[in-house]
């Protein structure tokens, strides 16, 4: 059983991809898993009409060199800043009309916690683990005097040199826990 009913349903689907991209290709992808048979051409034409009406932008022809820069402009400061290295220009400088302002270069940078990990140090290092424990507490539970001693003796047997660097994950976890040794302080 194929991705397409016919042909013709092939062909749209080329055209529909060449107009709007991989914005066509998350569509028709949806539509198929929802209803688990081939795609007809008449469905490709209601994925067509549905971008047309929500208006979703056509990407320009690749011909047009102007479009497409309009379009690079509109996804963003780092789509910018590539588009401009790729063509060999030299970055912006402070005070030049492109140069972005302290708040928005501030938002860019700033570091988010890695998947999975609850907070960030000053240095970047992601550390903790997210999200409540099955009773519905806060993970980090330093108050509780068999929890935190448990959690302080696993930490302190892990092997490496943790203790060399302050700004390790595991460093910063037993701060949280208020860890000393094998025990915590509470």
């Amino acid at each position: 059983m194929g991705t397409f009913a016919n042909d013709n349903a092939k062909f749209l689907y080329r055209e529909l991809v060449g107009k709007y991209g991989k914005r066509a290709k998350m569509e028709v992808g949806t539509l198929r898993r929802r209803r688990k048979q081939p795609l007809s051409s008449q469905d490709i034409q209601d994925i067509d009409n549905k971008l047309r009406d929500i208006g979703y932008t056509q990407l320009p022809p690749r011909n047009d060199l102007r479009k497409w820069e309009e379009v690079l402009q509109k996804k963003g400061l780092w789509a910018n800043i590539h588009a401009k290295r790729k063509r060999g220009e030299k970055p912006a400088k402070e005070g030049d009309e492109e140069y972005p302002d302290a708040e928005s270069w501030q938002n860019l940078t700033k570091k988010k916690p890695n998947k999975g990990k609850r907070f960030v140090s000053k240095e970047g290092t992601s550390y903790g683990q997210a999200g409540k424990a099955k009773d519905g507490k806060d993970r980090i539970q330093p108050n509780n005097k068999t929890k935190a001693d448990a959690y302080c003796a696993r930490s302190n047997n892990i092997k490496g040199n943790w203790r060399s660097n302050p700004d390790s994950p595991n460093n910063l976890s037993r701060k949280k826990w208020k860890c000393h040794g094998n025990k915590s302080s509470r």
